[in-house]
């Protein structure tokens, strides 16, 4: 039995009053339970025998539960007579799949008043989820004809990355296709940056076109061509997002945890709009928006009421220069919606936050070569983890020094340093380096990302509704059937799902409970899909705490961690073999030796023991020769640079001795900061979004979040006859790798292969003894092991007590901290 199990918790009736009518009936909750292991549990409803939770749950299960059960319980007692009753099913009829649903009797104390809980449960197989890429629990559908462009940083041209070739295949084989073109695969034409038209068959597509071009030039007879391999071409975020937004000339839909009205996205070549700005070609994120406004195009940007704001300055506790960015474009016809995150909790604004990053626009349609040309537009929107504010352009050799007097001269970042000793400063560097992803969705996907905001919108800024533009106006916008960008049979065409983490307090439309969590469901659907490996790239890493060996009660309750370890239980029971591949910083942003980033690290470790007994025990259960760490692996980016190659400091003035300033100066490196929010399955599907893997991304009720779900019918591991595709999935994955490796190895096409994971091991571990040597050296590549040492039974011990450069309290393994709610740290 491994698989998910869906709950809903629905209402329960004629429960017996514990109170002895002095509270005015039981405060009941219901907790579940698979064997002696709690789950989760539901809200408290106080003081009523017919209480009405309505909440849903979803949990990844696995061979060790006895049965299922469902405790209803009054939370006011402190003695036996809280047990209010149960419901129980054995594993065997949980396991058939069946769904279960309807009134239940309670066994126990309720049972003599006659009292039922009303609730439903669904098991549903690994085999199962791997019939459908649809996320069934989704609000969004799935759609088709679509078309993705992901980004790794927020620019990558001419940054000296490693090629990154690409064969395509299918079948097993190199990628046959019928000479000439597939029937729907439509030559598009677009206009350039100087608004002239060119013709380009599927811009994103561009290296298997010519690949494609000149395999059929070889073959004069037709029939089945092998096209010869592509060069990966990375793409720049920033500059795509800069032209989209000039480009637009109805509206602009902008949300994000922080908007900085000075960010420049253009640092390197100008970027000239012919038309809009010729002269430029590097405006602020302020100025380019206002410039829209002023040109009449409707711009509405809704960023988190970050509540601190107004009591701390402008920055605010958290610095997202929300007060900043609204006073910027006060009296402008840029109009700015502050949101706090409301929900259910008295101080839910102040503990939480919308954290979706989007910008939504309108652009050229894409018209076939018979077609007139049509002033109707289309709608396109960028997603992911990347937020339009200071600190986060960088590039793929995250320079820590040589930017400091350039791209990064105005935009200086660096919130690592620890919580005595001062902090670093512009003049003297480092910079703290940012790894992010994002993506670009074109088709039928883009107006869902548009629903998302306009729900948003309706629920928070309804004084502002009027100014929302009607996409269905058949004479400004194209039809959503018009905006498939790519026919079916086209080799590279998209299907695409939208998930969030969501709830009725913040989009119109939506019910309170149960939320929209639709996130963390594509999450298990996707990993109980995997066949070969699983690769994340995450800003944080903990859940599943029910697990845990230690400090089980903390209720950081998502199930992702739980889910891979039995993905790879199940994997290595079959004999086959698989393999995780989990990125994450070195530590969260701010001071490591500060009492929220150690609880954080806290709950980070507990969730990694935990999977790495639980392999450890399956490898010695199956009786095989292998190491926990021939299946799991963690790891984190640094870099580490000498003055030879990256300059010194551009301040000639001393740090101040005994600082952290002058420490870090000597050392000359500094942690990458990942905040990547991606999952790649089996090189065929990948979700890029916002959402963390903790409980304040996956819960729906917290912070919101937005993720977009991608795969290529043309490149799955079916249509391949079973072996890893050879798309643009694959092509983005060996292109993070290759920019964090600094190298391309051959094993890089079979990632599940142990002699893979052996590859990429040895890389990053040499690269973690550079990182912490005494002599300052140039890194070969930043992937670094993370400092954890598990050895054969799944210990896990820290390498070192503390992180590089910081004071002993800034704990690898972290530390609980006991004046902070658990709440705000899982």
């Amino acid at each position: 039995m491994y698989g998910t199990l869906s709950v809903r918790i629905k209402s329960a009736q004629n429960l017996p009053d514990r109170d002895g009518g002095f509270a005015g009936g039981s405060d009941a909750y219901v907790a579940i339970y698979a064997g002696e292991k709690e789950l989760d549990r539901t809200e408290v409803i106080e003081q009523g025998s017919d209480p009405v939770w309505n909440a849903a749950f979803s949990f990844s299960v696995g061979d060790e539960y006895s049965g299922f059960k469902f405790v209803v319980n009054d939370q006011d007692t402190f003695d036996a007579e809280d047990l209010l009753g149960w419901v129980e099913f054995p594993v065997a009829e949980v396991a058939s799949g069946n769904k279960i649903h309807g009134w239940f009797p309670l066994q126990g104390p309720g049972q003599e008043a006659g009292a039922q809980l009303q609730l439903s449960l669904k098991y549903t197989s690994f085999k199962e989820h791997a019939k459908t890429m649809c996320v069934p629990s989704a609000l969004f559908p799935l759609r088709t004809g679509c078309r993705v462009t992901q980004y790794q940083d927020a620019h990558c041209q001419d940054c000296g990355m490693p090629e990154v070739e690409i064969q395509p295949r299918r079948n097993g084989q190199q990628l046959p296709i019928n000479r000439g073109l597939k029937k729907g695969w439509r030559r598009r034409r677009r206009r350039n940056k100087k608004h002239r038209w060119e013709t380009f068959d599927d811009e994103a597509n561009e290296g298997v076109d010519d690949a494609l071009n000149a395999a059929m030039a070889e073959d004069g007879a037709g029939g089945v061509i092998r096209p010869a391999p592509y060069m990966h071409q990375p793409r720049d975020a920033f500059e795509e997002i800069y032209t989209a937004i000039a480009e637009a000339k109805k509206f602009i839909y902008i949300t994000g945890w922080s908007v900085w009205c000075h960010m420049s996205l253009v640092r390197n070549e100008p970027v000239f709009i012919e038309g809009f700005d010729e002269e430029n070609g590097r405006l602020t994120t302020g100025e380019l928006l206002k410039k829209k406004a002023e040109e009449g195009v409707t711009v509405l940007v809704m960023i988190w009421d970050e509540v601190t704001s107004g009591l701390w300055g402008f920055d605010g506790l958290m610095g997202t220069k929300d007060e900043e960015t609204k006073e910027f474009f006060a009296d402008s016809g840029v109009t700015v919606v502050g949101a706090p995150r409301e929900g259910h909790l008295p101080a839910h604004s102040v503990m939480f936050t919308h954290h979706q990053k989007t910008v939504i626009v309108d652009a050229d349609r894409l018209v076939d070569e018979d077609e007139e040309e049509d002033e109707r537009r289309r709608i396109i929107a960028f997603v992911g983890g990347l937020d339009l504010t200071y600190g986060r352009w960088d590039t793929p050799t995250h320079n820590i020094y040589s930017s400091l007097d350039e791209q990064h001269a105005e935009d200086f970042h660096n919130a690592v340093a620890p919580t005595e000793g001062g902090g670093v400063t512009q003049p003297h560097g480092p910079r703290e380096p940012w790894h992010d992803i994002h993506c670009k969705v074109e088709g039928a996907i883009a107006r869902d990302v548009m629903d998302n905001f306009v729900q948003r919108w309706t629920k928070q800024a309804p004084d502002h509704v009027d100014l929302l533009i009607d996409r269905n106006d058949p004479d400004t916008f194209i039809t959503e059937e018009e905006e498939e960008v790519t026919g079916q049979s086209h080799p590279n065409t998209w299907c695409c799902q939208l998930f969030r983490s969501i709830d009725g307090h913040a989009a119109d439309g939506l019910p309170i409970d149960p939320p929209d969590r639709s996130i963390q469901d594509a999450y298990l659907h996707h990993i109980a899909r995997a066949k070969k490996y699983l690769y994340f790239e995450n800003q944080y890493f903990l859940g599943s705490s029910q697990e845990w060996i230690d400090q089980e009660d903390v209720g950081c309750n998502n199930e992702i961690p739980i889910a891979i370890v039995q993905k790879i239980e199940e994997r290595i029971r079959k004999g086959k073999r698989f393999a995780a591949y989990i990125v994450i910083p070195m530590y969260p942003e701010g001071p490591p030796d500060s009492g929220s980033v150690q609880e954080i690290l806290r709950w980070q470790y507990n969730t990694v023991c935990m999977m790495y007994k639980r392999v450890a025990d399956a490898i010695a259960e199956a009786g095989i020769d292998a190491h926990p760490t021939d299946y799991l692996n963690f790891y984190c980016l640094g870099n580490r640079t000498t003055e030879e190659t990256a300059g010194r400091p551009p301040s000639e003035e001393p740090a101040a001795e005994g600082s952290y300033q002058e420490i870090v100066n000597g050392t000359r490196r500094v942690m990458i900061y990942v905040h990547s929010k991606m999952l790649i399955m089996d090189d065929e599907y990948i979700i890029i979004g916002s959402a963390n893997i903790n409980d304040r991304s996956m819960a729906g009720n917290r912070d919101s979040e937005i993720a977009v779900g991608s795969f290529q019918p043309q490149h799955t591991v079916k249509a391949c006859a079973g072996c890893l595709p050879r798309g643009k999935v694959h092509a983005f994955r060996k292109s993070l790798w290759a920019e964090h490796c600094n190298q391309v190895l051959p094993e890089f096409d079979t990632p599940q292969t142990v002699e893979c994971v052996h590859a990429v091991n040895q890389m990053a571990e040499a690269n973690w003894e550079a990182y912490v040597g005494d002599e300052v050296v140039d890194l070969p590549g930043h992937l670094l092991s993370y400092p954890y040492t598990i050895d054969t039974f799944g210990t896990v011990t820290p390498k070192v007590v503390s992180f590089p450069d910081m004071p002993e309290s800034a704990k690898v393994e972290g530390m609980e901290s006991g004046p902070l709610i658990n709440v705000l740290t899982v």
